[in-house]
């Protein structure tokens, strides 16, 4: 039986869908036969089908759930690494994320107002200072994994275990992921020079209603709040491991060279 390649469907119930083209076989006394197309279930959910896209989403799946292993660094690297979108380590290993979304911006691959698909990067600033900047001090960047009507899901490190996320894109009810906290950390008050000037400002922060160490106020902490952008996981892969140059010409066959005498 002549077996032609194979072609990935979906993945259903923890069970890959492989299509078979249609194979055939001789029979004695009636030639070829062919069959009907053929179904094979893999019994993995996480593979992807060749592509970056679906090898990327395949990859972050396999992490979720993972405790205390890995960074926003080395979470992006790992999955650059596996895919084989990118072989070595082209950024210091504790600045990958900021390293990597400064080089997109740089290039214009970096777009706020795109719309994803499954396979595609999204980037998010951990830096309340600097929300949607690609120049932020601390950046994570997640795998956009499903796109919904009204929202996007993701997978990336949080701070204690790789997870799933929610980005909501319209107006609705939609539960969105906080990815830091929404509270900032209220300021240090100065050490009083007396006794009488400590309680002086305790009875005076009493009557306006405020606390002697400064008021935690809320700060960008959600997914569309923290938003840079998003790349195209293509256009990451030829930008990190650009294609060899073409030759300059082919060398001419034997059977070429001949089909030409006259």
């Amino acid at each position: 039986m002549n077996m032609t390649s194979i072609t990935c469907l979906v993945a259903i119930g923890g069970l890959l869908a492989v299509s078979v083209p249609a194979a055939s076989a001789e029979t004695e006394g009636s030639g070829t036969v062919e069959s009907g197309p053929q179904t094979i279930l893999i019994p993995h959910g996480d593979l992807g089908c060749g592509d970056n896209a679906s090898e990327t989403v395949a990859a972050a799946a396999r992490l979720h759930g993972i405790r205390n292993s890995f960074t926003p660094d080395k979470f992006i690297s790992h999955i650059l690494y596996v895919t084989g979108i990118v072989d070595r380590d082209i950024f210091p290993a504790k600045s990958w994320s900021t390293s990597l979304t400064c080089r997109l911006s740089k290039k214009g691959l970096l777009h706020r107002n795109m719309k994803p698909e499954p396979g595609d990067l999204v980037f998010f600033s951990l830096s309340s200072a600097a929300p949607h900047s690609a120049k932020a001090s601390k950046v994570s960047i997640g795998v956009v994994e499903k796109v919904r009507k009204g929202s996007i899901e993701f997978i990336l490190a949080g701070s204690e275990r790789v997870i799933r996320g929610t980005l909501k894109t319209s107006k609705g009810k939609v539960s969105e992921t906080r990815l830091v906290s929404c509270k900032s950390q209220p300021a240090k008050s100065a050490k009083a020079k007396s006794k009488k000037g400590a309680k002086a400002k305790k009875d005076k922060a009493a009557k306006s209603g405020k606390t002697t160490g400064g008021t935690s106020k809320t700060v960008p902490c959600s997914a569309s709040e923290l938003l840079i952008g998003f790349a195209d996981i293509d256009d990451v892969a030829l930008e990190l491991n650009p294609l060899p140059p073409s030759p300059p010409g082919r060398p001419e066959t034997e059977t070429e060279s001949a089909s030409q005498t006259p």
